[in-house]
């Protein structure tokens, strides 16, 4: 049980560093 916790803790981490980087990538320069 633990492990599958830290793993979808890690996913959400990991979705949400994506999703920030590539709104910044996006909407940065405009």
């Amino acid at each position: 049980a633990a492990a599958i916790a830290v793993l979808t803790i890690s996913v959400n981490l990991v979705a949400d560093w994506v999703l920030n980087r590539t709104a910044d990538l996006k909407g940065g320069r405009g």
